[in-house]
Protein backbone atom coordinates (compact mmCIF):
# COMPACT_ATOMS: atom_id res chain seq x y z
CA UNK A 1 0.00 0.00 0.00
CA UNK A 2 1.41 3.39 -1.00
CA UNK A 3 2.11 5.67 1.95
CA UNK A 4 4.38 8.70 1.70
CA UNK A 5 3.61 10.20 5.11
CA UNK A 6 6.61 8.57 6.82
CA UNK A 7 10.23 8.09 5.75
CA UNK A 8 12.72 5.77 7.43
CA UNK A 9 16.19 6.83 8.55
CA UNK A 10 18.95 4.82 6.87
CA UNK A 11 22.44 4.10 8.21
CA UNK A 12 25.70 2.49 7.15
CA UNK A 13 28.09 1.44 9.93
CA UNK A 14 26.12 3.56 12.40
CA UNK A 15 26.28 6.71 10.25
CA UNK A 16 23.06 8.30 9.00
CA UNK A 17 23.18 8.52 5.20
CA UNK A 18 21.10 10.73 2.89
CA UNK A 19 20.55 8.37 -0.06
CA UNK A 20 19.24 4.84 0.55
CA UNK A 21 19.69 3.96 -3.14
CA UNK A 22 23.48 4.14 -3.33
CA UNK A 23 26.35 2.12 -1.90
CA UNK A 24 28.68 3.65 0.68
CA UNK A 25 32.34 2.79 1.37
CA UNK A 26 33.20 1.11 4.66
CA UNK A 27 36.47 -0.39 5.93
CA UNK A 28 35.12 -3.80 4.84
CA UNK A 29 34.09 -2.63 1.34
CA UNK A 30 30.92 -1.16 -0.08
CA UNK A 31 27.67 -1.39 1.91
CA UNK A 32 23.98 -0.85 1.22
CA UNK A 33 22.13 1.39 3.71
CA UNK A 34 19.57 -0.19 6.00
CA UNK A 35 16.68 1.37 7.90
CA UNK A 36 17.13 1.85 11.66
CA UNK A 37 13.49 1.46 12.79
CA UNK A 38 10.14 0.50 11.33
CA UNK A 39 7.24 2.94 11.24
CA UNK A 40 6.06 1.57 14.60
CA UNK A 41 9.39 2.38 16.28
CA UNK A 42 10.80 -1.15 16.48
CA UNK A 43 14.60 -1.39 16.10
CA UNK A 44 15.63 -3.20 12.92
CA UNK A 45 18.87 -5.06 13.51
CA UNK A 46 20.25 -8.58 13.64
CA UNK A 47 17.48 -11.15 14.17
CA UNK A 48 14.88 -8.35 14.15
CA UNK A 49 14.41 -7.82 10.41
CA UNK A 50 13.93 -9.98 7.33
CA UNK A 51 15.61 -8.55 4.22
CA UNK A 52 14.29 -9.44 0.80
CA UNK A 53 13.35 -8.15 -2.62
CA UNK A 54 10.14 -7.91 -4.60
CA UNK A 55 9.81 -7.19 -8.33
CA UNK A 56 7.97 -4.06 -9.39
CA UNK A 57 7.17 -3.50 -13.05
CA UNK A 58 5.98 0.02 -12.23
CA UNK A 59 9.51 1.19 -11.33
CA UNK A 60 11.14 -1.13 -13.87
CA UNK A 61 13.09 -3.15 -11.32
CA UNK A 62 12.62 -4.23 -7.75
CA UNK A 63 12.20 -2.92 -4.22
CA UNK A 64 14.48 -4.05 -1.41
CA UNK A 65 12.22 -5.04 1.48
CA UNK A 66 12.94 -4.82 5.20
CA UNK A 67 10.22 -6.59 7.20
CA UNK A 68 10.03 -5.94 10.94
CA UNK A 69 9.88 -9.29 12.76
CA UNK A 70 8.03 -7.67 15.67
CA UNK A 71 5.05 -6.15 13.84
CA UNK A 72 5.37 -7.21 10.18
CA UNK A 73 5.67 -3.65 8.81
CA UNK A 74 7.49 -3.65 5.45
CA UNK A 75 9.83 -0.85 4.33
CA UNK A 76 10.31 -0.67 0.54
CA UNK A 77 13.50 0.78 -0.93
CA UNK A 78 13.12 2.60 -3.22
CA UNK A 79 9.98 3.92 -1.61
CA UNK A 80 6.71 2.84 -3.16
CA UNK A 81 5.09 5.16 -5.67
CA UNK A 82 1.38 5.57 -6.47
CA UNK A 83 0.26 2.44 -8.30
CA UNK A 84 2.70 0.00 -6.67
CA UNK A 85 0.84 -3.17 -5.73
CA UNK A 86 2.62 -5.49 -3.34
Amino acid sequence: MYDNSWRPIYTVDGRVVPDPLRLYPTPQGMAEPSPVRCRNGHHLGANRVLVGSTPCPLIGGHHRTHTCRTCGYVIYTPQEVPGCKH
